[in-house]
């Protein structure tokens, strides 16, 4: 906290000097003026938060030196000191805002009271500033110059010597899990809350009032994160920036922190520094897009649980290994879990019903093991599903054959066999061939050509009579087709068998 005293009377400078105990008001840096005029000059490079001022003085008086401080943009907590008692004083101060108006002789015991007051007073208003300031920067807005001239005051005005960043993603705290902030204050830091536009991040600014408590900064932030982690369900990630000690570093420090706090995607049960370290990216996209375009290729092609459970596992060790982006960790993983909905056993709910979009997954899961969980989840619940779904289609697949054998004349095109079992034509194809051990079509055509193979044999119908009965297009579609199975022409077959032994 800053003070500037301005009297012309050099015994007043020295009696509050000898009789108040500035740094038990948190006043550490006092300067002095002697008139009006001086006292103008110096609060625009000084700006300190409080002020006590003299009414006579020579050159310019304290009602005018006030008049000049009007055009402030923070204007100084003032306290009025004067030998008279007259109305139009106390007018013209209270029109200019002033605080306090008190009588000399000075009473150091009330001048004490008043200036502790106005103390509490300005480091309300000054931590008022400084999470203003701190809500726009972490919300990317652009600072001026003058906003981290404003900011830089609030931090001298709390005592701030160094300051740090804490980022916290995955929750937003609640009073009944935070330790007590006297435990912060012991150590010689304060802690300022600074919302952000995300319900899943908190920044707290950690101002440091002495070069020792930067020392005990990861300790407490260590025992914050465990008492979080006791109260809350959800993963918590935690990161630091490095210390500094200029408004102008606050942007840097917030990328740092939040930099440090999305190693927690890995590993969210420890608080992390910010080290410089870069997450793996650029050539790594190229494999990771490799192994989704396999992934999704064997989905389609019906491979087992067991399959595309061990292609997940390996995904998985890749992002940990290299430590991969957590945003291309998160793309990764949401085209793996598309691939999942696309599995047959996902056909009875639509993909965008199973699948949320990028930016909601996103904000769902905080870690990288939250993320494995769930997608081994989902790979479980369609192997349950596909098991349920197989057991239809099998089931459909039996009575198809059925079918098959008693009206080899109708129509048996796949889609039109599908339409009338209700079951999808691949699944028919696939079942078919893997319970029957034989391709659909052939056993379609088996069939059709023992059935006319026996009507050439019991009956002297045409080839058009038999082509209709066993579902060919005409007689001489029936024809070539009987002479491709049986290496033989319908008459040649029919003349052999009618042949007397």
């Amino acid at each position: 906290m800053k003070l500037l005293i301005v009297d012309d009377q050099m015994s007043v400078h020295k009696f509050l000097r000898k009789m108040i105990d500035w740094p038990a008001l948190g006043i550490y840096e006092i300067k002095h003026a002697y008139n009006g005029q001086e006292a103008v000059e110096l609060i625009q490079s000084f700006r300190p938060e409080l002020l006590v001022i003299d009414i006579h003085m020579p050159i310019t008086d304290g009602i005018e030196a006030l008049k000049r401080m009007k055009q402030l943009a923070v204007k100084p907590k003032t306290v009025i000191l004067s030998a008279y008692d007259t109305f139009d004083y106390a007018r013209e101060a209270l029109r200019l805002s002033v605080s306090h108006y008190l009588l000399k002789p000075i009473d150091a015991g009330l001048l004490t009271d008043i200036l502790l007051e106005l103390a509490a007073e300005a480091r309300a208003d000054a931590l008022a500033v400084v999470t203003e300031g701190m809500e726009s920067l972490a919300n990317l807005e652009q600072p001026a110059d003058r906003q981290m001239i404003i900011l830089q005051d609030g931090f001298t005005a709390l005592g701030i010597k160094g300051f740090a960043i804490v980022t916290v993603t995955g929750m937003a705290p609640s009073k009944g899990s935070e330790i007590q902030v006297q435990e912060w204050i012991s150590q010689g830091m304060i802690r300022i809350p600074v919302r952000t536009r995300s319900s899943r991040e908190m920044l707290f600014l950690i101002g440091l009032h002495d070069g020792k408590a930067e020392g005990s900064l990861y300790d407490l932030c260590a025992e914050q994160l465990a008492h979080w982690r006791l109260h809350l369900s959800s993963s918590i990630s935690m990161g630091i920036s490095g210390p500094d000690c200029s408004a102008a570093a606050i942007p840097r420090l917030i990328l740092e922190s939040r930099r440090a706090a999305m190693t927690g995607f890995y590993r969210p049960e420890v608080v992390h520094r910010y080290d410089g370290t870069a997450f793996a990216d650029g050539e790594i996209r190229l494999h990771l897009r490799r192994l989704e375009q396999a992934f999704d290729e064997k989905t389609q092609d019906g491979y087992s649980a067991e399959s595309l459970g061990q292609e997940l596992r390996s995904m998985f060790r890749i992002l940990r290994e290299q430590e991969v982006e957590p945003a291309l960790a998160y793309q990764t993983c949401h085209r793996f879990l598309q691939s999942l909905t696309r599995l047959p056993s996902a056909s009875s709910q639509s993909q965008a019903d199973r699948t949320p979009p990028l930016t909601e997954w996103m904000q769902r899961f905080n870690t990288l093991g939250e993320i494995e969980r769930e997608l081994f989840a989902r790979l479980a619940e369609s192997q349950t599903e596909s098991d349920n779904v197989l057991t239809k289609v099998q089931e459909a697949v039996r009575k198809i054959k059925g079918y098959i054998d008693t009206h080899c004349e109708a129509d048996l095109s796949l889609q039109s066999v599908a339409d009338r079992f209700k079951t999808d034509k691949y699944q028919i194809s696939r079942t078919f061939k893997q319970q029957f051990g034989e391709n659909y079509w052939q056993y379609v055509t088996r069939v059709r050509m023992e059935k006319a193979a026996e009507l050439l044999m019991e009956t002297d119908w045409k080839n058009a009579v038999i082509a209709e009965r066993t579902g060919f297009l005409g007689g001489s579609h029936f024809s070539r087709s009987f002479k491709k199975h049986f290496s033989t022409t319908p008459k040649e077959f029919r003349a052999c068998r009618m042949k007397p032994q």
